[in-house]
């Protein structure tokens, strides 16, 4: 099979190769082939088994669904250096219908202290997208920020209100952002107290789960086993 190569990928500047078949991997240009990682070369070889065996490993008992479903999708690696969106490889499952959702296969090194869940899930798929260019991602470990940064940096919906909730409460500007979808965050203490902040999908621009967070993050994996948008809850 071809390469399939896409200039501008999503609006995002510069190029991205697209390779099905393993057996291509060694046509890949030079400028594509230094961005590709051994894991990710390791995942997509040996894919649909390399799936279970990430699957029997997982934390939490979605994530391992969700691996397991995967072997029925065609997976594709996918290589990009892209002026907006970085330089780096990964793995991308298309299914015949819904999202293609994809993984980046290394964890990188955590920029950020963070729940232990958080390491667990990276050490097995590393930064998790629902689909190129979309919101709806697990942030990666690298990329970690605080909700101080992302109020300071605009990235988060109603800065303006959560600046000065941080200023009161300097502790919740300490919360890490780990999951990012629509301009709302998941942000959470080193103890796993978890809030959601923005206010896109919940009304309100900070608002404290009830859920742990390995009871939310089974539910952000229970979305992407049934190929579903992840929508942020405190109760359910």
């Amino acid at each position: 099979m071809a390469i399939r190569v896409e200039k501008d990928p999503m609006g995002m500047g510069g190029k991205a190769w697209y390779v099905e078949s393993p057996a291509d991997l060694e046509k890949l240009p030079k400028e594509a082939a230094s961005l590709l990682t051994d894991r990710a070369v390791e995942i997509f070889r040996d894919a649909p088994a390399s799936l279970a065996k990430m699957a029997a490993e997982a934390p939490l008992e979605s994530m391992g669904r969700w691996l397991e479903s995967l072997a029925g999708a065609r997976c594709e690696l996918e290589v990009f250096a892209t002026k907006h969106y970085g330089r780096d490889c990964r793995l991308r499952f298309h299914f015949d219908e819904g999202p293609s959702p994809s993984f980046r296969a290394v964890a990188g090194k955590a920029r950020l202290a963070c729940p232990e869940i958080v390491t667990r899930i990276h050490a097995i798929t590393g930064h998790i997208d629902f689909q190129f260019g979309c919101s709806g991602t697990l942030v990666a470990l690298d990329e970690l920020q605080t909700l101080k940064e992302l109020v300071k940096e605009q990235r988060v919906l109603n800065f303006d209100e959560l600046e000065t909730t941080v200023a009161q409460y300097p502790e919740l500007g300490d919360y890490v952002g780990v999951f990012e979808t629509d301009g709302d965050w998941l942000c959470t203490n080193a103890e796993g107290r978890s809030i959601w902040v923005g206010g896109e999908w919940l009304g309100d621009d900070l608002v404290e789960s009830a859920l742990d967070l390995s009871s939310i993050l089974e539910g952000f994996f229970d979305a992407l086993a049934g190929r579903t948008y992840f929508r942020p809850s405190v109760d359910e």
